[in-house]
């Protein structure tokens, strides 16, 4: 039986606790070295702040936003 994966976006932060990418099925963004950030859902908890490195991957983001996901400006698989 073949499942698709859940992007990250889709799970709400307080139904991710537990959770550290990669994850079999979760689908996390990359950041600029094509590594999946490890928590990406702190950002968007984060608002009023502007932006701020990902206590989890580094990367910058913007507080209350999505993490950025390079994963199209990246040659990975």
């Amino acid at each position: 039986m073949m499942t698709d994966d859940i992007a990250w976006y889709d799970i709400d932060p307080a139904d991710a606790v537990d959770f550290v990418l990669p994850r079999p099925g979760i689908t996390g963004p990359l950041d600029t070295q094509g590594r999946e950030c490890p928590w990406p859902w702190g950002p968007q908890q984060r608002t009023g702040i502007g932006q701020y490195h990902c206590a989890y991957c580094g990367e910058m983001v913007v507080g209350g936003q999505r993490h950025v996901d390079y994963r199209d400006d990246l040659d990975v698989p």
